[in-house]
């Protein structure tokens, strides 16, 4: 019975394999240079909006400064534009003859405004002509009571020929009247569309400092080093506020490796990343694949307290890119992972039968 045993215990020993792992201890570094956060324009701190250490997404506002000046500016161009809207869909609708129609943005006071000058306008209009059509009308009923009578002979034809040519010239001032409403309409219409453009042109400069007046994250990453906190504070034209340590969707750790442990590695090999902070029984490591071995050995004095290895050893420098920038709880919720974390790095560098 032993010696059965012992013959599958060979037998699976033989086919069983394991991992040969390198260990090495490190840290999260950032993927990429820290973001310096400024503001183009000075300003007074109205609000700040991120602590040290909160993970903010890229676009998030980071503080507010006082845009009261510059948004009253902003409001003026607004106004303006709006009464030039206005203006423009009551000309339009003179110029081309068509259906009154207004933005359906513009305020209510803006609308009842222009629809009252455009009821105006129109009626002073038919009513210049209307006395003038009313003439030729009563003369044209003339004319046609007349011409009977002429072409029997019974009145002068000069008489007819002077009433047509009255009609004619009254049709004539009607014409007029109606071409020189619609030219000088037109012309309005054209006056207003350039003050539009470049009104709207002064607003777009205008709205520029007061979407300013909010900083946000050029990325997403972990607030640092934030140098202003008081409210009221003045900020200066590219004073430095805050940094912005990046966060990508892979992290990137820096390990050191023993040079009797290194022989084996190479870059493109498999490695797992468990973190100090996180329970590694509960919550696993992060897989991740070595993209780069320093070419020598270096001193690593600065990081040798956090990291728990000899400050007179030398050390090769080994970078680790992970699949996944998160580790899950028990409930499936992100874990944050932030630069500086301590981790240890198990990179597989083979196989062997127990």
């Amino acid at each position: 019975m032993l010696f059965i045993f012992l013959v599958f215990f060979i037998i699976w020993a033989w086919n069983s394999r394991l991992d040969e792992v390198t260990r090495g201890q490190g840290s999260i570094i950032p993927s990429s240079r820290e973001q310096i956060i400024q503001t183009l324009d000075a300003g007074i701190l109205k609000e700040m909006k991120v602590q040290e250490g909160d993970i903010v997404e890229k676009g998030q506002i980071l503080l507010v400064l006082d845009d009261t000046r510059t948004s009253a500016i902003l409001r003026e161009s607004e106004v303006k534009v709006d009464n030039l809207k206005a203006m423009r869909a009551r000309l339009t609708a003179e110029a081309y003859s068509t259906e009154l129609k207004f933005p359906i943005d513009l305020p209510s006071e803006l609308v009842n405004r222009e629809t009252i000058v455009y009821k105006i306008r129109k009626e002073a209009l038919e009513s210049s002509i209307s006395n003038l059509q009313k003439s030729k009308a009563l003369l044209d009923k003339e004319i046609t009571i007349t011409k009977p009578i002429v072409m029997k002979g019974a009145m002068s034809a000069v008489e007819l020929i002077r009433m047509q040519r009255q009609s004619s010239e009254i049709q004539t001032q009607i014409d007029e009247k109606k071409n020189k409403y619609l030219i000088e309409t037109s012309s309005e219409l054209v006056k207003i569309e350039t003050e539009l453009a470049q009104a709207k042109e002064n607003m777009a400069g205008r709205a520029d400092p007061v979407e300013r007046a909010l900083i946000r994250a050029p990325l997403r990453g972990v607030v640092k080093n934030i140098r202003i906190n008081t409210l009221g504070g003045v900020i200066a034209a590219g004073q430095d506020i805050m940094e912005i340590i990046p966060l990508e969707d892979q992290l990137l750790v820096e390990a050191y490796i023993s040079p009797r442990d290194v022989a084996y590695v190479r870059t493109g090999m498999s490695a797992l990343v468990k973190l100090t902070a996180y329970d590694y029984a509960i919550y696993g490591g992060l897989d991740g694949i070595v993209t780069l071995l320093s070419p020598d050995t270096l001193h690593n004095r600065n990081k040798s307290s956090d990291l728990k290895i000899n400050q007179d050893e030398t050390f090769y420098r080994v970078l680790i890119t992970t699949k996944a920038s998160h580790l899950t709880d028990k409930n499936g919720k992100n874990l944050p992972i932030i630069p500086g974390m301590i981790a240890s790095v198990d990179i597989k560098t083979g196989e062997k039968t127990v």
